[in-house]
């Protein structure tokens, strides 16, 4: 089935807005040990990129080197192949700062949280607020159970204030953590946090970070959010910007949303669901075609071929 809903690629815009004044590069050796497994795959992740651009890391004996190019520090995901081969929709994995020189980490298959990590003020600082986490989960995970093999109900009102109490503990640690400590750690969690605490406390934990780390992801990020918080309050006008279709034509949204009604649906090769509602709209888009009403899919990819390819393969084009 053809359609002619407007289909633009992301990659360029995300490559733009990333953009700042020309940084010299560096190279991170992250020299492991695998304490529990002789051969195997690891991958090395960035949070928020392509699944499918993950760097592929194979140990031999228990032992591996990798080294990457990047132009600031940044946090990565760290995880074993097996453990997404074991299904079940998610799996376990480390987060480690990647750093100008070298990065030493012992890992576990079978007990991911012993690890050990060095190389760096910014890895020591993770690893500790890592296990600071790590720590307070246990805690919560524990006095669940107790509460689940616990008959008496005064011992069972008291263990669930008590999980009531630490889960608040939990909930809280991020926001106190950035308060207390305007770093590139801090900067990390409230980037991961980003979408998913109050847009006011959002704007009052950033404040203290204008003017620090001008060149790191995590802040040029958050300040392109913050500032979008009030360009797109309902009301306000649009931000335009020109991106290219199927053909490469750079095309202005502007210049299509002129006396119509305009839907952005933004989509990714990379999930199946998005595919059934980009063609769902297809069925409203023949319907009020011809009374001012367009649609614009957006893809977020980063290669176009997988793009192009999910437009074929779901008759898109």
């Amino acid at each position: 089935m053809k359609t002619k809903v407007l289909l633009l690629l992301l990659i360029t815009f995300v490559a733009l807005s990333g953009c700042t004044k020309e940084e010299k590069n560096f190279t991170c050796t992250l020299k492991g040990e695998v304490t529990d497994r002789k051969d195997g795959i690891l991958f090395l992740y960035q949070p928020e990129a392509s699944r499918y651009d993950k760097d592929t890391i194979s140990f031999k004996n228990g032992k591996f080197t990798f080294t990457k190019t990047l132009t600031y520090p940044e946090v990565y995901w760290l995880f074993f192949e097996e453990h997404v081969n074991e299904g079940g929709g998610g799996f376990f994995s480390l987060n480690i700062f990647l750093i100008n020189g070298d990065v030493n980490i012992s890992i576990s298959a079978d007990s991911i949280w012993n690890y050990q990590v060095s190389g760096g003020k910014l890895n020591k600082e993770l690893y500790d607020s890592e296990m600071t986490i790590h720590n307070m989960v246990d805690k919560i995970n524990a006095c669940d159970v107790l509460i689940s093999n616990t008959d008496d109900t005064l011992r069972k009102n008291d263990l669930k204030k008590e999980y009531e109490r630490l889960v608040s503990e939990y909930s809280n640690w991020h926001s106190s953590y950035i308060k207390s400590n305007q770093s590139l750690t801090s900067s990390f969690y409230l980037w991961e946090k980003r979408s998913s605490i109050n847009k006011e406390e959002l704007i009052d934990l950033f404040s203290p970070f204008k003017g620090l780390y001008s060149s790191a992801r995590y802040i040029r990020e958050l300040e392109s959010y913050v500032e979008g918080i009030d360009k797109n309050k309902i009301g306000q006008n649009y931000i335009d910007f020109s991106l290219p279709d199927i053909n490469n034509n750079t095309v202005q949204i502007s210049r299509i949303a002129q006396n119509q009604v305009v839907l952005l649906h933004f989509w990714s090769s990379r999930c199946t669901f998005g595919h059934g509602k980009l063609r769902s709209l297809v069925t409203v888009y023949d319907k009020y075609k011809n009374r001012g009403f367009e649609i614009i899919g957006i893809g977020d990819d980063f290669k176009k071929e997988r793009w192009d390819e999910a437009i074929n393969s779901n008759g898109l084009s």
